[in-house]
């Protein structure tokens, strides 16, 4: 039987490696869902902290509602 140790090395082997893998495809979400968030706080006229946290906090579906866009593009 494994101890402790020699399951949690296991453990982070495994992780490691399994991270390397989707790591392209987590980043590639962060990163779009980021410049989205960017977007809405130019158009807002939030501070980037405001931009940042506006995008986790939604993108997480916590939804504090503290911060919530104001203005709607047009679209005709």
């Amino acid at each position: 039987m494994a101890t402790n140790a020699e399951l949690r090395l296991r453990f982070f082997r495994y992780f490691w490696k399994h991270l390397r893998l989707v790591w392209p495809i987590v980043s590639g979400l962060v990163a779009f869902q980021l410049a989205l968030g960017v977007v809405i706080g130019f158009l807002e006229r939030w501070l980037v902290s405001e931009m940042i946290y506006f995008t986790f906090v939604t993108a997480l579906t916590i939804g504090y509602g503290d911060l919530a866009p104001k203005h709607t593009l047009p679209l005709g």
